[in-house]
């Protein structure tokens, strides 16, 4: 039996803020558009892949991953 063990992330960028949902735990997050609490949000998700992000003008430019 095959367990499914992807975890589905929706954010919704914009200039002052990022709106983010995470399926799996079931939290939905609004997180300020400043380095620092990118970084944080970045390092919660560096445990999931793959990740997707459509660009939306320059606002995604902050939380862009590697």
């Amino acid at each position: 039996m095959s367990i499914n063990s992807q975890v589905y992330i929706g954010i919704d960028v914009s200039k002052d803020k990022l709106d983010v949902v995470i399926w799996d735990d079931k939290s939905c997050l609004e997180v300020a558009s400043s380095k620092q609490e990118i970084t944080k949000l970045v390092r919660r998700m560096l445990a999931v892949t793959p990740k997707v992000m459509e660009a939306t003008e320059v606002y995604e430019e902050g939380v862009e991953l590697v």
